[in-house]
């Protein structure tokens, strides 16, 4: 795939994003206003997430006297937008902790990352991740309906169900599994790691909230593990640098880097995860946790790290105009490690438009029930795909572009080491 950004480019959004959510002062980096392009910037900083955090460093250094009045002042608008929704998010949450008191509720993700940024309401989060044990699961699910929320059917899933308030906008996943309903070998890995047992749970103050989490080597082996799962289905940004690094930053002599490496071993991520803290390291001020020995074997040459770093300011999207979330069922046997990528260019078209059973969407469960009925599901994906072109062919990938993209997120699958056996 031909390159968008320079690696000068890239480096430099990297270091004034990395300063901004560490605390550094952006005063020392050398930005010439020629060279430049703060509306382009500003447009990554959106796409990724990191808008508030990165303006309020701007804003507090003399590098805002290079960006244009009308800039910062979209800047800012959408800055206090984001913060205003983080606002409402926090009043709800602390609702739902007075209202649910007495039921074991175990936060991850959001409200845990965000405590640790310069100001919490500057990390940018559309829902509230929470895990409950399944025999507790129908009494929480009443207990959010009696506040108001309303569960969203098409989105919820068996392990998973998602609750919505439309007053505060915000949305809860109540989840059972922290896996939601992936199943393969590396989700049988993961489960076999039990990162919900009760005596590793631990209770934090976070977001002026008192509250149950995952323990701290639990957590930070969840969350490569969704990471990587965002990154092998559609791709992810840069906000996951910032995250990381903060969380490693906050808790690395908590953590228990004998188990977490070998549980990244284990799972196959070895080689993304040194390359990832690599980047973190050098760009967001994070301590160095990566694994000196064997280096020579899982470090990216030059050319492989700076595609690695452009997949995540595009966030995975080669195609414009469209939505990566249309490859999920073609990449998901991929990250669960059900077959690896075939080598011939044939087979790889020939599995994307004719998905074997374990790749089929839950919509085609009928399928993945009786193999015979594959054929049928075949037919049927055919005229769905045919619907959705002609009703919103903007959005919609027609073959070629879905077998690219795929060919795309297969390819970095490969360079970061996570399609090996």
């Amino acid at each position: 795939m031909n390159r968008r950004f320079s690696d000068e480019k890239m480096d430099k959004w990297l270091t004034i994003i990395g300063n901004a959510v560490s605390g550094v002062s952006l005063d020392d980096i050398s930005i010439k206003p020629d060279n430049f392009d703060w509306m382009e910037f500003f447009k990554i900083c959106v796409n990724n997430n990191v808008t508030a955090f990165v303006y309020t460093a701007i804003n507090n250094s003399k590098v805002k006297n290079d960006v244009s009045s009308e800039i910062l002042e979209e800047w800012k608008q959408v800055s206090q937008s984001i913060m205003k929704r983080q606002i409402m998010t926090y009043v709800q949450l602390r609702n739902v902790l007075s209202a649910l008191d007495g039921q074991l509720l175990v936060f991850f993700k959001g409200v845990v990352l965000a405590n640790l940024y310069p100001n919490y309401l500057e990390r940018s989060s559309c829902d509230s991740d929470i895990w409950v044990p399944q025999e507790q699961y129908a009494k929480t699910q009443q207990s959010l309906l009696d506040l108001g929320y309303v569960k969203d059917e098409e989105s919820s899933k068996p392990q998973v169900g998602v609750y919505y308030h439309s007053q505060f906008r915000h949305t809860i996943e109540l989840h059972i599994f922290l896996w939601e309903d992936y199943t393969g070998k590396k989700i049988d890995i993961l489960s076999s790691m039990d990162l919900t047992k009760r005596e590793s749970l631990i209770e934090i103050d976070a977001c002026g909230m008192h509250f149950t989490t995952l323990g701290h080597t639990e957590h930070l082996i969840y969350q490569m593990f969704h990471i990587i799962k965002h990154f092998s289905l559609q791709g992810i940004g840069i906000k996951y640098l910032a995250d990381i690094s903060l969380f490693i930053n906050a808790y690395e002599s908590q953590i228990d880097w004998n188990r977490f490496w070998d549980s990244m071993d284990r799972l196959g991520y070895t080689k993304f995860c040194n390359n990832f803290f690599d980047i973190c390291s050098k760009y967001f001020h994070m301590c160095s946790v990566t694994q000196e020995e064997n280096k020579a074997q899982w470090k990216l040459t030059d050319d492989k790290l700076w595609a690695f770093i452009e997949d995540l300011f595009m966030k995975g999207v080669i195609e414009e105009g469209s939505a990566n979330w249309q490859i999920f069922g073609a990449m998901t046997p991929y990250f669960t490690g059900e077959y690896s990528a075939p080598k011939e260019e044939w087979r790889k078209k020939l599995l994307i438009l004719f998905p074997s059973r374990k790749s089929l969407p839950n919509n085609y469960g009928y399928a993945k029930k009786c193999p015979l009925l594959l054929p049928i599901a075949w037919i049927h994906r055919f005229i769905l795909f045919a619907i959705h072109r002609r009703e919103d062919k903007d959005s919609t990938y027609n073959a070629s572009q879905k077998m690219n993209v795929t060919k795309y997120r297969l390819q970095m699958m490969e360079s970061m080491g996570l399609m090996e056996e």
